[in-house]
């Protein structure tokens, strides 16, 4: 059975297909441990690419926020519109990106496959 969620009302329509949820438990409490974390932080500054930069990645709220999501909004201010100010100076285009209903082309396997460094 598939379950389909859909974030926005619009055409993010991601599936939801979990074998065994139980199974998806081991796999966050094994990645999550201080030894296996360490190394999933290696592998993303190894691969990191220096052109290419994420902006919506989840922040740590800041214990003093004034107001609800300051810290959020904070980073997007810093990380996107500042950012862009910064790079306008140096180069001519800018290319920005949203991935609609990427989900279902993501394989699940492909997490075994990138903590296990197979093909590289």
């Amino acid at each position: 059975m598939d379950i389909l969620l859909n974030k926005d009302g619009h055409y993010a329509v991601r599936p939801i297909i979990l074998a065994n949820p139980f199974l998806y438990y081991f796999l966050v409490r094994e990645i999550c441990n201080e030894k296996s974390w360490i190394i999933v932080k290696e592998l993303f500054d190894k691969f990191r690419v220096p052109h290419f930069t994420s902006c919506a990645l989840p922040v740590i709220k800041n214990e003093k926020e004034k107001f609800h999501n300051a810290t959020t909004i904070f980073n997007w201010w810093n990380s996107v519109e500042q950012r862009s100010i910064e790079l306008s100076l140096e180069y001519r285009y800018m290319f920005v990106t949203d991935i609609t209903n990427c989900y279902g082309s993501v394989n699940p396997q492909s997490f075994d496959w990138a903590f296990a460094l197979k093909g590289t």
